[in-house]
């Protein structure tokens, strides 16, 4: 499971992607200046995370194509299947 899902439609503005990133570090920098250190520093992070995810990692077409984790196993053919 993400943190957040990039590759979801809702995402695929510009001007969303825009609008999450600095609510996030809009709501740090409040939490900084109201003396909460923890959640700034939250706030922030999730902003950080968010900005690689949108603009640095976001694919705009949709085009990735997933990496498999594993290759698929291939056969012998002399050897008969037994399930």
């Amino acid at each position: 499971m993400k943190f957040l899902e990039t590759d979801h439609p809702f995402f695929r503005p510009l001007w969303i992607r825009v609008v999450v990133v600095g609510f996030c570090v809009a709501w740090a920098a409040f939490e900084f200046y109201g003396g909460s250190s923890f959640w700034g520093m939250l706030f922030l992070a999730m902003g950080g995370i968010s900005f690689h995810g949108f603009f640095i990692a976001f694919d705009p077409d949709g085009k990735k194509k997933p990496q498999a984790s594993h290759p698929e196993p291939t056969a012998d053919k002399g050897k008969p299947d037994h399930d």
